[in-house]
């Protein structure tokens, strides 16, 4: 019990500062668009994804080990066209990496 305790804690820890980096990473990419002229604002969202396997343990209450998981989505909002795009937090680094590519 005490191990999975800990685990459970140094995944909300390593969850929470992957936050902090996409939020740092979110603000250089709205500075990069501002630059460029473009009307994009990025935001994030925390969304629960269920897995295939999703059950509830014989506990009353309790979730598998197949509960749901949090990730994170990068919205992307175009201003120009008033439409909103959901990017994976992979899309969102490389695409990232794109843009600053063709600043300099």
């Amino acid at each position: 019990m005490y191990n999975r305790q800990e685990e459970e804690k140094k995944q909300n820890e390593r969850f929470r500062a992957q936050i902090k980096e996409v939020e740092r990473k979110i603000i250089e990419a709205n500075q990069c668009a501002q630059f460029m002229h473009k009307n994009i604002k990025f935001s994030y969202q925390l969304v629960s994804v269920m897995p295939d396997t999703f059950r509830l343990d014989s506990t009353p209450g309790e979730f598998s080990s197949s509960a749901p998981r949090q990730e994170i989505q990068i919205k992307v909002h175009n201003g120009d066209t008033n439409s909103i795009i959901e990017w994976s937090l992979k899309t969102f680094q490389d695409k990232l990496e794109e843009i600053k590519d063709m600043m300099n």
